[in-house]
Formats: structure tokens, C-alpha cells, sequence
């Protein structure tokens, strides 16, 4: 997609456009399903912001603060990989927490279990994660708390 964008003639409207109607859409539904790593996310997104930011007008050396800041602090609000896939991980398992489901279920139990393994009085979500002796490794919980 990203060779395709390079080589297209196209106004700046436009170039917004296939960005929240194609690459939004098909960047999100993996994100669901996947637990990708922060570098994971760059390196996923990073041919395709290159191409389309010169499209809309934005040089592509631009910081990536400025392009996925939000617009009430002068950024261009485009969607960043890394904090989609944080808020889609939240939201999966504060519904499923609110569920009486099996992964539900299990969430209480990974839950519960974390907090036993950390072995602090203070629910860890209201913990800084540096301040945890021991983490887990590729586990959903982890990877909510380290971002």
C-alpha cells in the first residue's frame, strides 16, 4: 500500500482520507488479536506514515509526537499502532471482566494471580511498573501495565 501511495498523484484531502478509510481499518483489526512489542508497532506503520505524510502535506522527518498528538496541542491526531493497541486491550478486558464468560473468568484469575505473584498490598494497576520486582514475561497483563 505504501508503494502505491508513493507513486499516486493525489490532494491532501484525499491523502487523509485513505488513511482513516483504508489503513486505519486494516491497521486495527489485527491489533485485536495480536500482541505486538513497541518496536513491533513501528516498524509495522513506519513504511506507510513515511508515504502518506508527505501526501498530506507534512514532511515525513516530522516528530512522531506532532504527527500522533492530538490536535488541541497543534498535533495531526493520526492513529499510532502502539496506543491503539493499548486501548484495544483495555476495553477487551474491561468488557470481558464485565462479562460473566469464561475469559472473564480467567481475566479474574490472571488478575489475582499477578497481584499474588508481584506481592504488593496495592493493586498494581495504581503501581508504577518500574517499581514491580518481578514481571512476567508475553503475558496481556504485562504488556497493558508497561505502556
Amino acid at each position: 500500500m505504501a508503494r502505491r501511495i508513493t507513486d499516486a498523484a493525489m490532494k491532501r484531502h484525499s491523502a487523509y482520507l485513505i488513511f482513516q478509510i483504508n489503513y486505519k481499518p486494516a491497521l486495527s483489526y489485527p491489533l485485536h488479536h495480536t500482541l505486538f512489542t513497541d518496536q513491533q508497532c513501528d516498524s509495522i506503520q513506519s513504511s506507510f506514515i513515511n508515504a502518506i505524510l508527505p501526501k498530506m502535506g507534512f514532511n515525513r522527518h516530522m516528530p512522531r509526537v506532532v504527527i500522533f498528538g492530538p490536535q488541541i496541542y497543534g498535533g495531526v491526531a493520526l492513529a499510532d499502532a502502539k496506543v491503539e493497541q493499548t486501548v484495544f486491550l483495555v476495553t477487551d478486558m474491561i468488557t470481558e471482566l464485565q462479562r460473566s464468560t469464561l475469559v472473564g473468568k480467567q481475566f479474574k484469575y490472571l488478575i489475582a494471580n499477578y497481584q499474588r505473584y508481584l506481592g504488593t498490598a496495592i493493586p498494581f494497576f495504581h503501581q508504577n511498573p518500574a517499581d514491580y520486582p518481578y514481571k512476567p514475561r508475553n503475558s496481556r497483563i504485562t504488556l497493558m501495565v508497561a505502556t
